[in-house]
């Protein structure tokens, strides 16, 4: 099989807008370490593996390409994914930027449609929150003691506001077992703000979930 890798301009057929994480959080996602049977262990992954072994082979010959090669039958569903996962990641790093772009014509629509399908889920997710906790997170937007401040000026909805999600404490308090993970599950949420819990907001945390939750 004879490759021609031509200018990326010459081609303006790309389908895609997707990225190497895009294809890393599909395979995570739809092809588990620990799959609980075969059918999360399909044909997918070892296509794109095999189409990029073909590439690869191809363009910088059989020596690289392998590591790529499928050597040994898989027993398990387990097996499987993992072998075929690993073989697209490494894989996919060894394509020129044009076979990457081919890479997605081929195989993006599987990619796609699962992102698709997630950002979909998720807007209508939060499209629920909003409407189910719209009068907390008013609350908490208009009252200052439903406002737990931070060091760096953002606040979050406390515990007594009764606010369910993300934004408020008493989620984070529900979905964790002890006060050490209800301290990193709000620092994972402040995460997105570019804000660090200072040690003075650990202290006030601290004393805020004893007082209004451990003892519950």
């Amino acid at each position: 099989m004879n490759i021609k890798i031509p200018n990326l301009n010459e081609s303006k057929n790309y389908k895609f807008n997707l990225t190497e994480d895009d294809l890393i959080n599909y395979l995570n996602e739809n092809f588990p370490d620990n799959p609980k049977s075969w059918k999360e262990a399909t044909c997918e992954p070892m296509d794109m593996s095999n189409w990029i072994y073909d590439v690869v082979s191809d363009v910088n010959g059989q020596e690289k390409a392998s590591v790529l090669k499928d050597t040994s039958k898989s027993k398990t569903p387990k097996e499987w994914n993992k072998k075929h996962k690993k073989r697209v990641i490494v894989g996919f790093k060894m394509l020129d930027e044009y076979n990457k772009k081919m890479f997605f014509e081929q195989f993006g629509h599987w990619v796609d449609a699962w992102k698709t399908k997630i950002k979909n889920l998720n807007e209508s997710e939060e499209q629920k929150i909003k409407i189910e906790d719209e009068k907390e997170i008013e609350d908490v937007l208009k009252y200052k003691k439903n406002q737990f401040t931070f060091d760096s000026g953002v606040f979050m909805g406390t515990i007594k506001s009764g606010l369910e999600t993300k934004f408020g404490l008493l989620w984070h308090a529900k979905n964790t077992e002890n006060l050490g993970g209800f301290i990193n599950s709000v620092q994972t949420f402040l995460d997105a703000t570019k804000e660090t819990l200072s040690s003075a907001d650990i202290e006030r945390l601290s004393n805020h979930y004893v007082k209004y939750y451990f003892d519950e």
